[in-house]
């Protein structure tokens, strides 16, 4: 919390719960122990949040496992942030939903888990659009790798 309140950003994007696709249900009760933890620590000092759900895993990349299952792990995770959201009354979202699955995984990806520059610009595309879809402020997207 000192690297917050010192850097003092001006929102915060929580990026929480992609690893709970290798876990089983003891790790998804960690994880959102471990949720409630940070959001409690987070939210005093006032700024804004921004919950992120980790996107879906490209299923043609069976090369890590069984991205099925890992999937409806990451789903169970991206609703458990939406309540949570709603709850703490945080901005939500909902990359597993609107994660373009239709695109080839090499576009995006490369292994179907990890986000190569396209996937990135994909994700801080998806991120802005939702954050600033109703408010009408121009954007930009500056990537550098």
């Amino acid at each position: 919390m000192r690297s917050l309140k010192r850097v003092q950003p001006h929102v915060l994007l929580i990026a929480y719960g992609s690893n709970v696709a290798f876990a089983d249900d003891e790790g998804f009760a960690a994880f959102r122990s471990g949720l409630d933890k940070l959001l409690a620590a987070v939210q005093p000092t006032g700024v804004p949040v921004v919950l992120l759900s980790p996107p879906p895993q490209k299923l043609e990349f069976e090369i890590a496992g069984n991205f099925s299952e890992q999937n409806r792990r990451l789903q169970r995770v991206a609703s458990h942030l939406k309540r949570t959201a709603s709850q703490r009354n945080v901005e939500f979202v909902d990359l597993f939903s609107l994660w373009p699955m239709r695109q080839q995984a090499e576009q995006l990806t490369d292994d179907g888990m990890q986000l190569n520059d396209g996937g990135y610009r994909q994700w801080a595309k998806l991120i802005a659009g939702r954050l600033f879809s109703d408010k009408g402020a121009p954007w930009t997207i500056h990537l550098s790798a």
